[in-house]
């Protein structure tokens, strides 16, 4: 039988894509302390996230960045739906 209270691959995922659109800018070290996790295991999820292309742009060594969506007008949002 499983255990309820463990924590999954894709729970960790999942904290760490919110805690990046929350912080919109921060570096795989930040991460790792933030989050309890080696430097290594933040790259991987980094580079997990970026390859479905979730809103994460940056490198390892540099930083990362949240990009928020673009907003629409709403003149363009009228014209989409004539």
């Amino acid at each position: 039988m499983s255990n309820p209270n463990r924590v999954t691959v894709l729970d960790k995922l999942v904290r760490l894509a919110d805690w990046a659109k929350l912080k919109g800018h921060f570096t795989a070290e930040q991460a790792a302390k933030e989050h309890g996790m080696s430097i290594r295991t933040v790259y991987r999820y980094l580079d997990a996230l970026m390859a479905i292309d979730y809103r994460l742009e940056g490198e390892r060594g540099v930083g990362y960045l949240y990009r928020q969506a673009p907003r629409l007008h709403k003149s363009v949002v009228h014209n989409l739906t004539k």
